[in-house]
């Protein structure tokens, strides 16, 4: 979306400013929102410089919203979305939720009616959905290229101390039960792209917990098996752990094979033994690109009045797959 489809007096609050805070209210200013406000619940110095020149600065929600924003994006702590989003809601404000949409299932359904009940648009951080990879696999598995999606795995990880270096991992929301830690819930991107490639995911069973390796009160790592919708077995996993990171999928179907190595930025389609479809990234693609593109998609949904890409519901459902899976582990404090 171009700077001169958004409409000149279009507004947009940032709840949090946080990295990933951070990274939106860039990308805003960058997609053409010439009014940008920020909520922050404390005046903690910020990470890294941040231009917030012409940026209104909210310490107290309720008087942010009375400024009338067009739309609102969560960015603060897990824990707190539901309620800063519900709250938005009420105010008729349109809805950018970073992911997950919570660490509970607890007054969704109230956030659904009020979105709904008001008209509003409302999004999911889900940014994967809209990788340059992904998209192409979603098209050959929408074009039976490979057949029927017999079983597909997962492997996924990040070394978490490696995240943010300006703070103490085990502080970090990612580390906290408190405020939605745990590697099931901070890396949801996995459960949101397979949801999308292959439909409704019904898990069966998992393990993991706490290692230890990471001096963490929650789970740093999860091994889980799901059924696809088409009955197809689904092995996920995720950590906190691996260096280097690695970020992997497998799809083995009736006719093919299809792989995806996002550090590797390929995904290939191989049909009878012999490469049927690839896929790369454009030259000078980066990763924030997804961002833009998530961010773009939203701010475009709501100008037409369309269902973004992410909707609410499917981070909702994503959030009960994960919750499920989260509630599988046996013992989320040792490995033996």
């Amino acid at each position: 979306m171009g700077s001169t489809e958004l409409d000149a007096g279009f507004s947009a609050l940032v709840v949090g400013l946080g990295s990933i805070g951070m990274r939106h209210l860039e990308n805003l200013r960058r997609l053409g929102c010439r009014r940008i406000g920020v909520f922050r619940s404390r005046r903690a110095p910020l990470h890294r410089p941040l231009d917030l020149t012409g940026v209104a600065i909210h310490y107290d929600f309720d008087e942010a919203l009375e400024r009338g924003y067009d739309a609102v994006v969560i960015c603060n702590p897990t824990a707190l979305h539901t309620e800063f989003a519900t709250r938005a809601a009420a105010a008729s404000c349109h809805l950018y939720v970073e992911k997950p949409v919570s660490n509970t299932l607890a007054n969704t359904d109230e956030l659904v009616c009020t979105v709904q009940r008001n008209g509003l648009v409302a999004a999911v951080g889900c940014q994967f959905r809209f990788h340059p990879n992904l998209t192409a696999i979603k098209g050959w598995l929408d074009e039976d290229v490979i057949g029927r999606a017999l079983s597909v795995h997962v492997d996924t990880g990040e070394y978490l101390p490696g995240w943010h270096s300006w703070e103490d991992y085990r502080k970090g929301y990612a580390a906290r039960e408190d405020l939605g830690g745990g590697v099931v819930l901070t890396l949801i991107h996995e459960i949101d792209y397979l949801y999308w490639l292959l439909g409704g995911l019904k898990p069966v069973n998992a393990f993991g917990g706490t290692s230890g390796a990471l001096d963490l009160a929650v789970e740093d790592h999860l091994t889980a098996m799901l059924v696809s919708e088409a009955d197809a077995p689904v092995t996920l996993h995720i950590d906190y752990l691996q260096r280097p990171p690695c970020r992997r999928m497998k799809i083995v179907g009736s006719r093919g094979t299809i792989e995806w190595d996002y550090y590797l930025e390929t995904a290939s389609a191989v049909v009878d033994g012999k490469l049927k479809e690839e896929s790369g990234v454009p030259e000078g693609w980066e990763r924030n690109d997804l961002f833009l593109a998530i961010m773009s998609d939203f701010l475009d949904a709501v100008r037409v009045g369309r269902t973004p890409r992410v909707p609410l519901q499917d981070g909702i459902e994503t959030l009960r797959i994960a919750l499920e899976l989260k509630a599988q582990i046996p013992s989320r404090t040792g490995v033996h």
